[in-house]
């Protein structure tokens, strides 16, 4: 089950708790229950959804109580507690990045609302929980800040969107709705949200349809449905029929159907990709009127693969990049690949690549042969178009990667994790420029402009548990390459 555990008091068996949407106590062996004053309103207190509980066994008054929200402690039997939020357990479902400077970074929280901070600060401790803002509600899903404005699109579970002014706060409510009441559109729990590359007025949101606006949202012409429209009730889970499951039909899966992952050409805005739950991946070449599905052309994925990611490629016109994952069927093996000639046919590129499910596949914007893989794991390079992947090592968790990002400015790669919240990598250019440099004896790599700042003191006695994330280096970043053994390096700017 998801939650609803049981933990009893190491100190007295008639004292249980009892965890799941809420947290009950009780004290006679559960003849009544009591709920635990968590919450006294709405995001205030201890957020709901409780999943386990640590009791001091020798103290039973002290324990731990760990959520949706993170991790709470309390001294006095769960009247009042400490939120521990010095711990970098984020989840993101989906990521973005402005053009400011330095750069915001957004992000969609499990459970957990969606969120902008910056890159870097002045502040001498880091990047500071003050520094993040609060820009959507609910289970945050992607989000995609317009380059040219101070808008912010902003996804949700099933399908809810809304567009958010970053300086004023002000939100507008943008999702689709049916004209028929009799027809109802589908939206997957992660709902896919995009901004045009060629046009920032013009917004795709996926669902069983792909609904395409050109006027930021305000209103929204659809697609014929891009499914493959398979009765779910018809699909069974471990041999059983999911409309049969009596505890929690279908697994819980409120939708079946639906789009995962949108991808327009950043060569030509006509050509559009998208993937979906149920294993069909679309291409239209004009615009969205007209689609060819493509993936009965590619050989060794079982039908009805979830597509994770579909990826357009700036390689050429009919070059884009699928990845698959399937391990909701026991089969944790990497799937990804490639099609030059608009999903006619498609090479397999999982060389170097061990057991686990790929999540997400970005193309660095400088070089199209660098390629970066989020895996249930870890993350994961090549520098030959995919021919063979390498591991990132450095100091990145074990992890799952959600979603990753290159930013077109900066070069610097945002990763997403589900469970250890943002990582940047800083300036990715030496990455895309290593394929015709590796065999130099030296070599100083593409300097990226640098901003001259003053550090600015502007906090005092901070509490030990307040957690900062870590500013970039200061100044400009210098990446060089020497092919031998040597004690030192001396670089001379001129």
């Amino acid at each position: 089950m998801y939650y609803s555990h049981i933990f009893v008091d190491p100190n007295n068996d008639d004292i249980v708790y009892m965890l799941a949407t809420e947290f009950y106590r009780t004290k006679d062996a559960g003849k009544t229950f009591y709920q635990m004053p968590t919450r006294p309103t709405y995001d205030v207190g201890v957020h709901s959804d409780h999943h386990t509980l640590w009791i001091n066994p020798n103290n039973s008054n002290h324990f731990f109580l760990a959520g949706d929200a993170g991790l709470h402690e309390s001294w006095d039997g769960g009247m009042a507690y400490n939120r521990l939020n010095n711990i970098p357990i984020g989840q993101f479902y989906g990521i973005g990045a402005d053009m400011e400077v330095p750069y915001n970074i957004y992000g969609g929280m499990q459970d957990n609302h969606s969120w902008m901070g910056p890159s870097a600060t002045r502040h001498w401790l880091g990047i500071l929980a003050d520094d993040w803002k609060q820009v959507g509600f609910g289970d945050g899903m992607y989000q995609q800040p317009d380059p040219e404005s101070s808008m912010l699109y902003n996804a949700s579970q099933n399908g809810n969107m809304i567009r958010v002014d970053r300086k004023t706060g002000n939100m507008q409510g943008l999702k689709p709705f049916p004209s028929d009441s009799k027809e109802k559109y589908r939206f997957d729990w992660v709902t896919p949200l995009a901004i045009s590359k060629h046009s920032s007025n013009k917004v795709f949101l996926g669902g069983n349809r792909l609904f395409i606006s050109d006027n930021g949202g305000d209103s929204w012409e659809r697609t014929e449905d891009l499914s493959s429209n398979t009765n779910r009730d018809s699909l069974t889970i471990m041999g059983v029929l999911g409309a049969d499951i009596k505890l929690s039909k279908n697994d819980g899966t409120s939708s079946y159907g639906e789009i995962i992952s949108i991808s327009e050409s950043p060569l030509w805005h006509r050509i559009i990709w998208i993937g979906t739950d149920d294993g069909n991946i679309q291409v239209s070449k004009d615009g969205g009127k007209k689609w060819e599905e493509v993936s009965r052309n590619i050989t060794g994925v079982p039908t009805s693969s979830y597509v994770s990611r579909v990826l357009s490629s700036i390689r050429n016109r009919g070059s884009a990049y699928v990845t698959f994952d399937r391990h909701r069927e026991g089969d944790w093996r990497p799937y990804v690949y490639r099609t030059d000639d608009y999903g006619k046919t498609w090479v397999p590129l999982t060389r170097g690549l061990p057991s686990g499910s790929v999540n997400v596949i970005a193309e660095h914007p400088d070089n199209p042969d660098v390629l970066f893989l989020g895996t249930e794991h870890a993350v994961y390079l090549s520098v030959n178009a995919g021919s063979d992947w390498t591991k990132f090592k450095s100091n990145l968790p074990t992890t799952l990667y959600d979603d990753l990002l290159i930013h077109p400015r900066e070069k610097d790669l945002v990763l997403g994790t589900h469970g250890r919240s943002f990582w940047v990598l800083d300036d990715t250019s030496p990455l895309a420029e290593w394929s015709t440099v590796y065999n130099k004896a030296v070599h100083v790599f593409s300097v990226r402009s640098a901003t001259l700042f003053h550090y600015w003191k502007d906090t005092s006695y901070r509490a030990q548990e307040e957690w900062a994330g870590e500013n970039p280096p200061y100044g400009a970043i210098i990446s060089y390459l020497v092919n031998s053994d040597v004690d030192s390096v001396t670089i001379t700017v001129m």
